[in-house]
């Protein structure tokens, strides 16, 4: 599934494309989906960029814009199909927990197969 069908396929059901990370500021910062107060970042990229995800969620949830965040990534068999190096479930689901004392918010974590 391509970027382009993911982002019609949120369209299709109510949500916000790329809205700012932080509604009342003037940062262009912007997530990926949100729809109320669930913000949803979907990362097929590095792995270093799912963190920047989880940063965003604390932007948002700071502000009040959301309740919870959820991190859709591939799980590590499709992640390997994309390229060396991509955010996985596997790998997501291991390191996050040791951030807890960091994380003031519920972050979903969705394996794309």
């Amino acid at each position: 599934m391509t970027n382009l069908a993911i982002e019609e396929a949120f369209r299709q059901r109510g949500w916000e494309i790329r809205p700012r990370i932080i509604s009342t500021a003037k940062s262009n910062l912007a997530s990926d989906f949100k729809k109320g107060k669930v913000q949803v970042e979907v990362q097929l990229g590095n792995m270093a960029r799912w963190y920047t995800d989880v940063f965003k969620f604390l932007l948002s949830y700071s502000a009040d814009d959301i309740e919870i965040g959820v991190l859709a990534v591939p799980v590590q068999a499709t992640a390997k199909q994309i390229d060396e190096n991509i955010a996985n479930y596997e790998r997501v689901t291991r390191e996050l927990p040791h951030a807890k004392m960091g994380i003031t918010l519920p972050i979903w974590v969705l394996g794309l197969g």
